[in-house]
């Protein structure tokens, strides 16, 4: 990432500029792309292992990181069920 730091920057502020001088703008192009892939992918990972809670919760029904959202509805559901 330091090799490529400045080229990067370069092309990403002036790609017409950066090719004249003989940045190879569209190698640096594919290795950003291949970059991201790889943090995204390795971020999804991560976000997926959180949302599914520790081995030995996976087999409830709801995993544990989706039921959070769900948790205040739970009583104001109820109360609203009985008031009417």
């Amino acid at each position: 990432m330091a090799t490529w730091y400045r080229p990067l920057l370069f092309a990403s502020i002036d790609l017409e500029a950066a090719e004249a001088r003989g940045v190879p703008v569209r190698r640096l192009g594919l290795i950003f792309l291949l970059m991201l892939a790889l943090t995204v992918t390795g971020a999804a990972q991560v976000v997926g292992t959180l949302l599914a809670g520790p081995p030995e919760q996976t087999d409830r029904h709801v995993p544990s990181g989706l039921g959070w959202p769900g948790s205040p509805a739970g009583p104001a559901g109820r109360s609203v069920g009985r008031s009417g």
